[in-house]
């Protein structure tokens, strides 16, 4: 068996044992590829037997599919090889489309052969030219595989919509009722944003609050930090949610009372799954290996796109293109929002007030290309930054292309790194309703209380 062979048989192994692992990524892996993508007749029964399972919706792991299979000693071997060299289905659809590839080429390979075979024997033409033929439709497989027929844009669009009707939404809510109707219901999944501002205007602020939205409320979020550690991330993310100055969090001794609310703050918020990556995460390459590895994420973050590292090469406007482009296809590959902080470039011409605009973009061009929006933070007044009082600023949607552009007034405190609709002259805070906080506190209290009978036999005393 060659090397190249032998490569397309261990990523369908690893595909197999990624299904029978974690069946989360079964409905991913199906519609890339097709039975006979497979090099073994025993790795094709084993797919038919998943694919034939999932849609009979029975579950699915080495334990039920071995007696659909067989329940020979080869068999169970198999499986158990499978298994043991399968640790993790992280990377799945990256083995998917070694196998897709593999299907193809071999396809292409049995055509030509016999195509050749065929002409070599001296066959009448009707018996050659099916054979050459077949090796061109094996051809356009590889080389327009990308190309929908009008049958499949119409079946591709009417499956899109069912999902809707499902109630499966194509975009990820951001907790601001102003922005999400602009953005068109909110972050489009598959889609990069950028979020531009120039320095101390809150757009880590910003991006914090629309990630402890989406953790609280949709689901998984990873935020990729490249000049914040861990410690300052959390003094951010805990003043948000407990309106203590984020600077006494961080630096300044606190009293018992402000720890009791740290203490509150921090229950609730080592519930919900946000996830940050303060170290080691620095080129491109290292944000899309995370990204990938991380099974039903919902949102990623990157604060932010200047300083994306290239190993001793200087950043340029191609580098820049390259890293957006990269960005993008991740996106697009794990059908999610991304939402990257970038720099915008000086501008002494504007005078004291800055204005949005696209072309301020560092890596202007490539980066709003890329991007599906732009939004921008500016102060709607010039304000003093030393005092640290609630400030007004304007949430500029500068770029949409699901939808139309406009501006967002938005109250901003600083100091708890918070931002806040301003709607009918009111600040609307985005945070936990008091009705969640008391059914939190309730619950708590209730499983405190249960704790309590279990091991002492006897009621909590109420003090």
């Amino acid at each position: 068996m060659s090397d190249l062979f032998a490569a397309d048989l261990q990523a369908e192994q690893a595909v197999l044992g990624s299904m029978l692992i974690d069946a989360e990524c079964i409905r991913d892996v199906l519609p890339k590829l097709r039975e006979d993508d497979f090099f073994t007749e025993t790795d094709r029964l084993i797919w038919r037997t998943i694919r034939a399972m999932e849609h009979e919706r029975v579950p699915i792991d080495a334990l039920t599919v071995i007696p659909r299979i067989g329940e020979t000693n080869e068999h169970r071997r198999y499986l158990a090889e499978l298994l043991e060299n399968t640790p993790t289905s992280a990377n799945v659809l990256e083995y998917a489309e070694i196998v897709s590839e593999g299907g193809k080429r071999r396809r292409l390979r049995t055509a030509l052969s016999e195509a050749i075979e065929a002409i070599d024997e001296r066959r009448p033409d009707d018996e050659v030219f099916p054979h050459v033929e077949a090796a061109i439709a094996a051809y356009d497989e590889r080389t327009r595989g990308g190309i929908l027929s009008p049958q499949e844009q119409t079946d591709a669009f009417y499956t899109y919509r069912a999902m809707l009707e499902s109630g499966v939404l194509p975009f990820t809510k951001t907790g601001y009722h102003s922005l999400d109707e602009m953005l068109g219901g909110g972050l489009k999944h598959g889609s990069l944003y950028y979020l531009a501002a120039r320095p101390g205007t809150g757009k880590t602020a910003f991006a914090l609050n629309i990630g402890d939205y989406v953790a609280a409320n949709v689901g998984k979020v990873l935020f990729v930090s490249m000049e914040m550690s861990n410690v300052e991330i959390m003094s951010r993310r805990y003043a948000m949610a407990t309106s203590l100055d984020s600077r006494k969090l961080l630096m300044q001794p606190m009293n018992s009372a402000e720890y009791d609310q740290l203490a509150d703050a921090t229950n609730a918020i080592s519930t919900v799954p946000f996830h940050i990556v303060a170290e080691g995460a620095k080129t491109a390459e290292q944000v899309c290996s995370l990204a990938r590895s991380m099974r039903g994420l919902k949102l990623l973050i990157i604060d932010h796109f200047t300083l994306f590292s290239r190993p001793h090469r200087q950043q340029d406007f191609s580098e820049y293109a390259e890293i957006s482009h990269r960005l993008a296809n991740l996106a697009n590959k794990l059908s999610i929002p991304i939402l990257c902080l970038i720099q915008v470039n000086r501008d002494d011409s504007q005078g004291k007030k800055k204005r949005a605009r696209l072309d301020t973009l560092r890596g202007s061009g490539a980066t709003e290309e890329d991007a599906a929006g732009v939004l921008f933070i500016e102060h709607a007044a010039d304000v003093d930054q030393s005092t640290g009082q609630p400030r007004e600023e304007l949430v500029v949607l500068e770029k949409n292309r699901f939808g139309p552009t406009g501006k967002i007034r938005m109250s901003y405190r600083p100091r708890f790194n918070t931002f806040a609709e301003i709607i009918d002259g009111k600040s609307l805070a985005q945070k936990f309703s008091a009705e969640g906080r008391a059914a939190k506190d309730r619950a708590r209290a209730a499983a405190r209380q249960i704790r309590f009978d279990e091991i002492t036999g006897e009621e909590e005393m109420p003090f």
